[in-house]
């Protein structure tokens, strides 16, 4: 399947979940950012986003929270797209930090209450999407932000997509640009791609 085809029958499909089985699939998945993040070393310089909750996309605030508590510390960074560039800019933030909504609705972190990094200083990036493959290429919203700014990240970076669906077939279209993910956390499991 295409991206585009993917794209709308992932967005119609979760129009059609109920409330309950929305609040379900999130609970199962955070379960499992906590299995996975457990063995991890603390105090990993960590890339998340926020999610636009008019999309039912993952519920990420509960996972903030756990992230950047005991026994975690992690630090927490969230990308402003830079307008002039399209480019994602990760900004380190703490519990002082303030955030404002893009023009697509989404939270970022002002310039103010945060400390602007370079890709190549994060970790751990969490990954929004519509649909991942069982390759790892995942179907976001069209734009291309993440594909840009995994290009500059450093190699040994660690890409997770964050799913409230299991992987499907292999996407048709990918294009040469298309940065693979290393794993992607669904409510049921989690997927190591290489």
């Amino acid at each position: 399947m295409k991206k585009a085809d993917i794209r709308e029958k992932a967005l119609a499909e979760r129009k059609s979940w109920t409330q309950q089985d929305f609040e379900l699939k999130n609970v199962q998945l955070i379960n499992q950012i906590i299995e996975f993040i457990n063995p991890l070393p603390r105090n990993l310089m960590l890339m998340s986003f926020h999610s636009i909750e008019h999309h039912r996309e993952v519920m990420t605030s509960p996972i903030h929270a756990i992230l950047i508590s005991e026994p975690y510390y992690h630090q927490l960074i969230f990308p402003k797209v830079e307008k002039n560039t399209s480019q994602l800019i990760p900004y380190l933030t703490d519990k002082k930090s303030t955030f404002l909504a893009s023009d697509w609705g989404i939270l970022e972190p002002t310039d103010e209450t945060s400390v602007r990094l370079n890709p190549t200083d994060i970790d751990v990036v969490f990954i929004p999407l519509l649909a991942v493959d069982t390759q790892g290429h995942r179907v976001g919203y069209g734009k291309g932000f993440y594909d840009r700014f995994l290009a500059q990240a450093k190699p040994n970076v660690i890409k997770i997509g964050l799913s409230l669906n299991e992987p499907i077939e292999p996407i048709e279209d990918l294009n040469p640009f298309d940065v693979a993910l290393d794993f992607a956390i669904t409510p049921l499991s989690t997927y190591r791609f290489r």
